[in-house]
């Protein structure tokens, strides 16, 4: 019974310990080109992207999301398409500066574009998914629970930008 408690009593302390460094935060987001029209011409597209931070370090900081960017639609010739953007990424993160209230901090890391589309041509449905590997880079800024993000994502060569926070 004895040894039931000290192992309880392990799990607990390390699981508090665990979750003690880690943070979910959610944010608003857009990408300078993630919107495509039927003349392949990119604009600015926005959506919604959820993420959970763990701290490893002390100045280190790995983070994982999920971006959903907003579907868009388009009608060409009497045929209509709709196209759904998602993200799956992971940075690691590094604190240049933390004085207590503001950090800022560099990150790179590793996405998987995901383009999932669904077409009505001549009343026939067509429906098609790709998806793409890509790396980023890029500078933050958290103020106590906000943050703010600017990172370049290679393939798609845009700029993305995230606001929010930490829960």
């Amino acid at each position: 019974m004895k040894k039931h408690l000290i192992i309880l009593a392990a799990l607990l302390f390390i699981t508090n310990a665990a979750f003690s460094r880690i943070q979910f935060g959610i944010s608003t987001m857009a990408g300078t080109k993630s919107k495509t029209d039927y003349k392949n011409e990119t604009s600015i597209n926005g959506g919604f992207n959820t993420r959970l931070k763990i701290d490893l370090f002390n100045n280190i900081f790995l983070s994982s999301g999920f971006s959903y960017y907003l579907p868009y639609k388009y009608n060409f010739k009497g045929d209509n398409y709709t196209f759904y953007n998602s993200v799956l990424n992971a940075d690691l993160n590094y604190n240049f500066l933390d004085n207590g209230e503001i950090v800022l901090y560099g990150l790179g890391g590793i996405n998987l574009d995901m383009l999932n589309s669904k077409s009505i041509i001549h009343s026939e449905e067509f429906k098609q998914s790709e998806s793409s590997y890509d790396l980023e880079f890029g500078v933050g800024i958290r103020i106590e629970i906000c943050y703010a993000e600017i990172k370049f994502d290679n393939n798609k060569e845009q700029i993305q930008i995230f606001i929010g926070i930490d829960l």
